[in-house]
């Protein structure tokens, strides 16, 4: 009588698919484990550096906005010099925070109230190009107009009265910037071109008391000017 054959298991096992892929997982894994401690370990130092740098940002907020407090509190106080000690500080440690540049557009307001358009210039530009307050945008952007005007430039003073309609945070003040806009045509001799945003204006508030006054104070001024 024939003796049955003995079944080679690790030959069925090496048949089998699903083994086959555990095994040959297993073998990847000891033969590129160090390749994948070194991914791990980049991994967790990624993960780390995040973690600190989010906890080093949120500190240097704090710090900032602590300083910039009590910088706030002397330009309350009319106290232009302390006031402008940690302002100061703020810009030069903590500048690229929200307060920081709060500080700065404040350093920008004690110059420009001096009148030492010069000086107040550069810092409200950057307010404008990279702040995070829209009503302080909206102040930059006027200042600037102001300070472009004194200076003779019209052609910048007009893109930065545009940029202080597009700020603007209400309709109404949308349509007092607008209408500082058509004054600033009608001063250059353009009179086509204020007459043309007036006129839309009328559309929409030809009823709202204080819009229509102003309006109607830059169309005297046209009137004047032809």
């Amino acid at each position: 009588m024939l003796k049955p054959k003995r079944k080679d298991f690790r030959k069925e096992i090496e048949q089998d698919p699903f083994l086959e892929s555990v095994f040959s997982f297993k073998s990847h894994l000891e033969n590129n484990k160090q390749k994948y401690f070194k991914i791990v370990g980049g991994i967790f130092a990624v993960v780390l550096i995040v973690v600190l740098f989010t906890r080093s940002q949120a500190s240097n907020r704090d710090a900032a906005e602590a300083i910039l407090s009590k910088g706030m509190i002397y330009v309350e106080l009319g106290d232009d010099q302390n006031a402008m000690i940690h302002l100061q500080e703020v810009v030069d440690e903590y500048s690229s925070t929200s307060a920081g540049k709060t500080a700065g557009y404040y350093i920008g307001r004690i110059h420009y109230d001096r009148e030492d358009y010069n000086l107040a210039q550069p810092y409200f530009e950057n307010y404008v190009s990279s702040g995070d307050n829209i009503l302080l945008i909206g102040a930059a952007s006027q200042a600037l107009v102001d300070i472009f005007l004194n200076s003779g430039n019209v052609e910048e003073a007009i893109r930065y009265q545009k940029r202080a309609i597009e700020e603007a945070n209400s309709k109404v003040a949308s349509a007092f910037a607008s209408v500082r806009l058509a004054e600033i045509y009608a001063n250059d001799g353009n009179h086509s071109k204020a007459e043309s945003i007036l006129n839309n204006l009328l559309k929409d508030y030809e009823d709202h008391f204080e819009v229509r006054q102003k309006i109607d104070q830059v169309f005297g001024l046209i009137q004047a000017g032809k």
